[in-house]
């Protein structure tokens, strides 16, 4: 009961992503900027980001960078003192979602004259632009005619206007057909079964803590190759909590976990000892588990946001979840051993010797 309440107190605490705000973790589309003509000044960079869902504009070259709305108005000016954006261009409204599903107010008229309003102080902005991915809650066409192939879905391109000069931004979204689910469903099983095996059947508490050490391994992996995201401060603040935070506290207590657990002979050890270890060890599985959670996509779509080798971050996501979910069963059977060890100390000894 005590691990079970452990979890369900630690559920609530989950981040909806470890990627900053609503960042996804894996697509199976993925965008990208192929050229810019002619070539942007100095200072000035655009680039997609999260598979295609925005484009990210920055300037620190001293000029202002206009983006045009999609029939043409003023939308958007980016310099290096800050951001701002026209009131009137139905683009901010249209693109405050990836499915443009914002409803238009009265004034929002593109022939309308242009009421600029500073929405940022950095120089750089970052937006969803309807041109650059794909909207439909369908898959496009050629995508369900074939969905085991890769495919180019659209080949887009948005002007850009410096001091005068019109800048052709081109770029392309891809379709890249998602790794086969049954790899990742077996992995997690057999994961599973072997932590439970550990608790249940060997009740071994050593091996459970030397599990525990692989799985705190995933979550630290985890930390590691994940693309904080760039941009105003309290973004990146958020991203630095909310992935640093659980994996310093899973790495505090499985350190305590393991230190215990090296000190038990065995199913013989004292009961209360090894209670202290596994009560720790039930709450870092539990971590675990909320950890791996959004991560979940990581396991079933084809392009993945992290830092390092694709498999890397599929392995971090399933060490995470296969051996947090066995652990946490696991730990339910070293504490039945525990309670039973309790029992047999402090049993007279009248009682042994008359049955």
């Amino acid at each position: 009961m005590a691990v079970a309440a452990a979890g369900f107190v630690l559920l609530p605490a989950a981040p909806a992503s470890a990627h900053n705000g609503n960042s996804p973790a894996a697509d199976n589309f993925s965008g990208s900027v192929t050229s810019v003509r002619p070539a942007l000044p100095a200072g000035i960079s655009i680039e997609i980001i999260e598979f295609g869902n925005r484009l990210r504009l920055t300037n620190t070259s001293g000029e202002v960078v206009s983006v045009p709305g999609y029939t043409g108005e003023p939308y958007l000016q980016i310099a290096s003192d800050g951001v701002r954006r026209n009131e009137n261009s139905p683009a901010t409204y249209l693109n405050v979602t990836a499915d443009a599903t914002t409803a238009l107010p009265e004034y929002a008229d593109p022939l309308a004259e242009p009421s600029w309003v500073t929405v940022s102080s950095a120089p750089m902005y970052e937006w969803h632009d309807h041109r650059t991915h794909w909207m439909s809650p369908l898959l496009p066409p050629e995508v369900l005619a074939d969905p085991g192939s890769q495919h180019r879905v659209i080949e887009w391109t948005i002007p850009l206007e410096i001091d005068g000069q019109t800048y052709e931004v081109e770029g392309v979204l891809d379709w890249t057909p998602p790794p086969a689910g049954w790899v990742s469903y077996l992995a997690l099983f057999v994961l599973g079964v072997i932590s439970l095996v550990a608790g249940w059947i060997r009740r071994s508490l050593p091996l459970a803590a030397g599990l525990l050490i692989f799985a705190c391994a995933g979550s630290v992996w985890h930390a590691v190759s994940t693309l904080l995201g760039q941009g105003r401060p309290s973004s990146v603040v958020y991203g630095l909590f909310s992935v640093a935070v659980p994996t310093l506290l899973v790495l505090v207590l499985t350190a305590f976990a393991v230190r215990i657990a090296r000190r038990q002979s065995g199913p013989d050890s004292e009961g209360g000892a090894t209670a202290n270890a596994v009560y720790p060890m039930a709450i870092v599985s539990w971590l675990l588990v909320v950890q791996g959670l959004p991560e979940l996509d990581v396991l079933f779509q084809a392009n993945v946001s992290a830092a390092g080798p694709v498999w890397a971050a599929r392995l971090a996501v399933l060490l995470m979840l296969g051996l947090g979910l066995g652990l946490a069963g696991a730990s339910m059977g070293l504490l039945r051993t525990s309670a039973g060890g309790r029992d047999h100390a402090t049993r007279d000894p009248s009682d042994v010797a008359f049955g």
